[in-house]
């Protein structure tokens, strides 16, 4: 994903814009103090078996990420629709709700998704035939209805929740005859860079699809007994220790492939 950094100006570019003195290179004192802060020892660290108390961000907690800290994750509810006339004549729609938190909770949010595309689109009842007959005829008659409405868990490399709003491109698929799973790959781009994330979970599920779609988002930021409960709601998932293999498989990926 290739984000153009003007989209997305930081306060140095705009302060450099309006007044092309306000920026200076730095004193000899301000170095000497960044070069001190650098070199003093966190005051807990010699009660750990490393330098510092971030072992669990590889002693780098600027560049390191706790998949329960620094990437958003949250719990969604998904809805996808496909059709397919033949493998050439197809559509697709997905919308999604998803309460998601950043920053070990720093911000929380409600992120409304909707979007349309294509998608290769298997009715529920014939996507068998392909696995037990998988003629041309057969192939050429399983293309129909499909749609799923599935519960899942969604983690992104985005910096914040606001991140996650506007344009992306989104990938996704589903399998099942009455029930099923469902999954998603989404990108695009944010004030603070590229965004890759990935979602998947189980539900009704009516065919088989693979969808293209563009999506454009819409973020809610919550504060106050909104923001407990959207934390208590997904706190019930990502602190369940069943369900660090799926964390961690998914954090897995988006980091292989960004």
């Amino acid at each position: 994903m290739n984000c153009h950094r003007a989209e997305y100006p930081d306060d140095d570019s705009l302060r450099s814009r309006t007044s092309p003195g306000a920026r200076h290179a730095p004193s000899a004192r301000g170095s000497e103090l960044q070069r001190s802060r650098q070199s003093v020892r966190h005051p807990r660290a010699a009660n750990t078996v490393t330098s510092t108390p971030y072992s669990y961000a590889a002693d780098d907690p600027v560049n390191g990420e706790d998949i329960s800290g620094l990437w958003t994750e949250g719990l969604c509810i998904h809805l996808n629709l496909g059709g397919s006339a033949s493998a050439v004549i197809t559509g697709g729609a997905g919308g999604s709700v998803c309460l998601v938190e950043a920053n070990g909770n720093k911000q929380v949010g409600v992120v409304f998704t909707g979007g349309a595309g294509f998608s290769l689109s298997i009715n529920g009842t014939k996507w068998k035939n392909i696995l037990t007959n998988p003629s041309a005829e057969d192939v050429g008659s399983v293309f129909g209805l499909s749609g799923g409405v599935t519960l899942t868990y969604e983690i992104s490399n985005a910096q914040s929740v606001t991140d996650l709003k506007g344009r992306f491109h989104e990938n996704t698929a589903t399998l099942g005859e009455q029930l099923g799973i469902g999954g998603a790959y989404f990108t695009g781009c944010s004030r603070n860079g590229p965004v890759t994330g990935m979602s998947l979970g189980f539900g009704l599920v009516y065919g088989a699809s693979l969808g293209s779609l563009t999506t454009w988002s819409k973020v809610v930021l919550e504060k106050g007994l909104a923001a407990q409960a959207i934390i208590a709601t997904i706190n019930t998932f990502t602190q369940n220790p069943a369900n660090l293999l799926l964390r961690s498989t998914l954090r897995g990926l988006i980091s292989a492939v960004t």
